[in-house]
């Protein structure tokens, strides 16, 4: 199903492939810090497509779910992809 997802909408699959990794009990931190790697150069549009999918941002996703430095790396990702208003096409 995801392959499907990533050909019609991808920036939507991206984020629900990060929420499926938060999804229960505890995190899936290792799948979870890849995305947020693999994903970096979308980041902003898969930012804006969790915002509108499950209603918060990627930022307030790890401050809930992360703690200590492994919390302060993926901000800085995601602030930075964001904030520098990365895109590809």
């Amino acid at each position: 199903m995801y392959g499907v997802r990533i050909a019609i909408d991808p920036f939507t699959a991206m984020a629900v492939a990060l929420n499926d990794m938060v999804k229960g009990v505890g995190m899936d931190e290792v799948g979870f810090s890849q995305c947020i790697v693999r994903f970096q150069p979308y980041l902003r549009q898969v930012n804006e497509a969790f915002l509108n999918k499950f209603g918060k941002d990627l930022e307030k996703l790890i401050r809930y779910e992360t703690t200590g430095i492994f919390t302060n790396l993926l901000i800085a990702i995601v602030e930075n992809a964001v904030e520098s208003g990365q895109m590809l096409n």
